[in-house]
């Protein structure tokens, strides 16, 4: 029997073994619990707090910024960017208490994949490398235990308070919205007028600024945790597939509508949102908040190249998976004693037909779309409106 892999050690709000988080909290509430609980609190209290700092709604005495897409070119003395009215700032706060709700879902997927396709070859069981692939899963379970230790977790939060901490001193240095000008000023007036008015700027609202540094902080350690744990099931998966396990579609009996895959559609579906999301938040920032320019192509360049490793690659491999539990069980049937060769041919065929991913190839290429559309639309209007 195949031991199971154990991505929880990544984190203690993941689960993993022996931390205070779990003891604490995940006992009674259970992971997903305890995150829907503490997200939602946290957002309610920033939702008072920046109602009763005149910074949710904004003020009548100043127009929206982008309000004046629908107007007359015009110049302002000041405009406003209420927290409510800024959408990148919406996808970030949204994605930030999300992410880690996203990985939970991913780390319990991950768990299950061992079990999940061993019990759907049982024709072949017995000729597995279980010795092998059990050797191969210790290793990969003792990345997520290092992934997870104090000392790397203490590195990847202070690298992330610093990634953080960059990024929000470049928007100060840099103002808001600059490649996003719909009036007649100049974009250094424009960029400063509307960070003047941004919820979050640190003249006027230095708690707001401290706060999305906090969330920065907070996003970037949950998303790199999230990619570690997805690159080291990567490298697991391939390697699993060259000693012939992975992602096995069980051909004999359809168990669950997804023939014993249901959970690795679970596990495809967080993980495709997750990654979309957490794009269209990176590209909002880098795109919209800061100015659009040579570093912003080369930022889009290496998240989509980040998330072709993580996600796509990976996607792959499962593919190849799948093909190879089909050839494998093909020539199981082959061997068997049927009624008659046509029998035999149709059972033969059928599990061809199976598809090789529990998860419909419109939808992928419907995001796959997005994922590669939305820069360039985005490139093409701020070329606009230079």
């Amino acid at each position: 029997m195949l031991d199971s892999l154990s991505p929880e050690n990544i984190g203690g709000l993941y689960g993993r073994s022996g931390s205070l988080t779990k003891r604490l909290f995940l006992r009674r509430l259970g992971r997903k619990g305890w995150i829907l609980l503490y997200s939602t609190v946290l957002f309610i209290v920033l939702l008072i707090w920046a109602a009763r700092s005149h910074v949710l709604l904004g003020t009548g005495d100043a127009p929206w910024a982008f309000s004046l897409y629908a107007k007359a070119p015009s110049v302002p003395d000041k405009v406003h960017l209420a927290m409510l009215f800024d959408p990148v700032a919406l996808l970030v706060l949204f994605i930030t208490f999300a992410t880690p709700f996203f990985c939970v879902q991913q780390v319990i997927a991950i768990s299950a994949f061992n079990s999940m396709n061993e019990a759907n070859i049982r024709h072949r069981r017995a000729s597995l490398k279980i010795a092998e692939l059990n050797a191969l899963v210790r290793k990969v379970n003792k990345a997520f235990f290092i992934i997870g230790t104090r000392t790397m977790s203490i590195v990847i939060l202070l690298l992330s308070f610093l990634g953080s901490y960059e990024l929000n001193y470049f928007i100060r240095k840099n103002g808001v919205l600059q490649s996003w000008n719909p009036s007649r000023l100049p974009d250094a007036k424009w960029r400063s007028i509307v960070y003047d008015g941004w919820w979050a700027n640190a003249e006027s609202h230095i708690g707001f600024a401290v706060a999305l540094v906090i969330f920065g902080t907070y996003l970037l350690y949950h998303v790199a945790k999230q990619l570690a744990m997805g690159l080291i099931f990567s490298i697991y998966a391939r390697r699993a597939l060259d000693k012939g396990f992975g992602v096995a579609p069980n051909l004999s009996v359809n168990i669950d509508g997804y023939y014993g895959l249901r959970k690795l559609r679970y596990f495809m579906q967080w993980t495709y949102v997750a990654t979309l999301l957490d794009f269209f938040t990176m590209l909002g920032i880098i795109a919209v908040w800061l100015p659009f320019d040579q570093f912003t192509i080369f930022m889009i360049l290496l998240i989509m190249a980040t998330n072709v490793l993580t996600v796509l690659y990976p996607t792959t491999v499962a593919i190849g998976g799948s093909i190879l539990e089909k050839t494998s069980y093909v020539k199981y049937l082959t061997g068997l004693n049927h009624n008659s060769r046509k029998e035999r041919d149709e059972l033969v065929e059928k599990s061809w037909t199976v598809a090789n991913l529990p998860f419909r190839l419109r939808s992928t290429l419907t995001g796959v779309t997005l994922y590669f559309l939305v820069p360039v639309v985005l490139a093409i209007v701020a070329a606009l409106l230079k």
